[in-house]
C-alpha cells in the first residue's frame, strides 16, 4: 500500500508538547499567584471538606477529585489544607489548559491540511483584487444613489 500526499502530511504532524507544557506552566504560575489561601464561597469549601474527610459533596460529587484531594491534603506543600486543595485545583486547571492547547493545535492543523488538499478553497490574490474592486464600485453606487438626509427614497 502506497502513501498518498495527504497521508504523508498526516504522518509528519507532531504535537507541540513543549509549547503545551510551557502554556500549562505559565497558567499554573498565574493560578499560584492568585491562589486563595483559605476557603471561599459555595463549592470550594464543600470540596475542601469532602477531600479532607473523604466525604461526598453534592451530586455528582466528583469522587476522583475528592480522592486526589485527600492525597494533596496529606502532602506538606502548603501551610493549611485549604491551600493544598486549592493548589490541586490550580494544577488540574493548568493541565486542562495544556490539553486544550494540544486539541486546538490538532484541529487547526487538520483544517490547514484540509484546505491544502482543496484548491477551490484557497483564495488567490487576483480574486481578492477583483472582490475589492467590486466592493469599491458597489460602495460608489450606494453613495451616488443615496438620498439626501431628510428626504424619502
Amino acid at each position: 500500500m502506497t502513501a498518498t500526499p495527504a497521508d504523508s502530511t498526516e504522518l509528519d504532524y507532531r504535537p507541540s508538547y513543549r509549547a503545551a507544557s510551557i502554556v500549562a506552566a505559565l497558567i499554573f504560575i498565574l493560578y499560584l499567584i492568585t491562589l486563595s489561601p483559605t476557603t471561599a464561597m459555595w463549592d470550594t469549601s464543600e470540596y475542601i471538606v469532602a477531600a479532607y474527610t473523604l466525604g461526598l459533596p453534592h451530586p455528582p460529587g466528583n469522587p476522583f477529585f475528592v480522592l486526589i484531594g485527600r492525597v494533596f491534603a496529606l502532602l506538606p506543600i502548603a501551610p493549611n489544607v485549604a491551600m493544598r486543595i486549592n493548589i490541586l485545583a490550580a494544577l488540574c486547571s493548568a493541565a486542562a489548559a495544556g490539553f486544550w492547547f494540544l486539541i486546538t493545535e490538532r484541529v487547526l492543523e487538520a483544517f490547514r491540511n484540509f484546505v491544502r488538499t482543496k484548491p477551490d478553497l484557497q483564495v488567490q490574490p487576483a480574486q481578492i483584487d477583483e472582490d475589492l474592486d467590486f466592493a469599491r464600485l458597489r460602495l460608489r453606487q450606494e453613495i451616488i444613489t443615496a438620498p439626501a438626509p431628510g428626504t424619502a427614497r
